[in-house]
């Protein structure tokens, strides 16, 4: 061994200043679902919430794009893309369970179908969200969907399940 090549003994080294550290813990595993979602910061925690509360879920795969569960169907023009990625991490994660999210108020669905009401943008997402459970049994067969539209309520944000 040459005195610049690294020891298989070697500890590792401590954090440098300015590293970051989590408090999270190293895990190996995962928990074999994929969260398909729009990026909208506005329902972002609550996001988070729902699936931590109702899923107790904490290492899933979030596949987060503009629309969400929009993205993969074929309205979508890089819905091919988003397809691939999601064989992909089936490939490598082997999901059981799939949970597709839309939202009220959505750009994505505003820049998609600009010359509708709020109402038919929701009634269109619905109808969305119903066939990307179709189109995700295609992709992965054996595999629990499950989809939920989000909305404020109250002054919160509800998750409604379609």
């Amino acid at each position: 061994m040459t005195a610049d090549a690294p020891s298989s003994h070697t500890a590792p080294a401590l954090p440098e200043r300015g590293d970051f550290v989590s408090t999270a813990l190293w895990h190996q595993d995962n928990e074999h679902v994929l969260v398909v979602a729009c990026p909208d910061p506005r329902f972002r925690e609550a996001r988070g919430e729902f699936i931590a509360e109702r899923y107790g879920l904490r290492r899933y795969d979030p596949l987060i794009l503009p629309g969400g569960p929009q993205s993969v169907l074929t309205s979508a023009d890089y819905f091919q893309v988003v397809r691939d990625m999601i064989q992909l991490l089936d490939n490598a994660h082997g999901f059981e369970r799939i949970i597709g999210i839309s939202h009220h108020d959505c750009r994505a669905y505003k820049e998609a179908f600009p010359d509708i009401t709020e109402a038919e943008r929701r009634t269109r997402q619905i109808a969305d969200l119903r066939e990307f459970v179709t189109v995700m049994h295609e992709l992965v067969p054996v595999v629990s969907v499950e989809v939920y539209f989000s909305e404020p309520f109250t002054g919160r944000i509800k998750m409604v399940t379609v």
